[in-house]
């Protein structure tokens, strides 16, 4: 048994040594961590920036409010997924797992995500969008539409490599500020509205 453990992590830093490709499966919606519930049906609660991992058929993109005789009520616009698959791809870009693209699951076509901090990355390596980032560094909030964008985080455990989609939260940002007057509050969701779901994936 311990020879097996020590195969196995041995193999896993090799692994993690060259550039990561993986295939991971979309999530189901009912494995949708959430400290606050809501009611997730039929994907129609489901934002264009998670739908690209869910297996979902369709997401909402725009919420407005329709009111008739004083009674209001939110509508969501349901926009379709174009090309839905079971899979969305990881893959590196550089030999530090520092940046990858990922697939979009939904409506086809790559996303570029990078790491926050710069070097070598081991795991878990956590990911942001490359606009949202450029965002968060350069505290671009004031009269700009921020859209609520996940995080990645690529880890392994005794089953293999896992993916985790999630909310952008204080706990997700690792690097010290050089200046006070920066805030992360403009651009992360409070931990008990914070989506999360889990990913299993085979290396490619």
């Amino acid at each position: 048994m311990k020879k097996l453990i020590f195969l196995y992590f041995f193999f896993s830093s090799f692994i993690l040594s060259d550039r990561l490709s993986l295939e991971c499966n979309s999530s189901k919606l009912d494995s949708i961590k959430i400290v606050n519930k809501e009611v997730i049906a039929d994907g129609i609660k489901i934002l264009p920036t998670f739908a690209p991992f869910l297996m979902t058929d369709s997401y909402s993109n725009v919420t407005t409010r329709d009111c008739k005789k004083s009674v209001c009520a939110e509508v969501y616009n349901r926009k379709w997924c174009k090309n839905p698959k079971d899979t969305f791809i990881v893959k590196s870009l550089n030999d530090e797992n520092s940046v990858f693209i990922l697939s979009n699951r939904c409506d086809g076509g790559f996303k570029k995500f990078s790491s926050p901090s710069y070097g070598k990355q081991e795991f878990p390596i956590k990911l942001l969008d490359d606009g949202f980032l450029f965002q968060v560094k350069n505290q671009i909030h004031a009269g700009t539409a921020i859209q609520r964008s996940p995080a990645i985080i690529i880890d392994e455990d005794e089953e293999g490599i896992f993916v985790t989609v999630k909310d952008f939260t204080d706990d997700d940002w690792d690097i010290e500020w050089t200046r006070e007057d920066i805030s992360l509050g403009y651009f992360t969701i409070s931990e008990g509205d914070a989506f999360s779901f889990n990913s299993r994936c085979n290396i490619k």
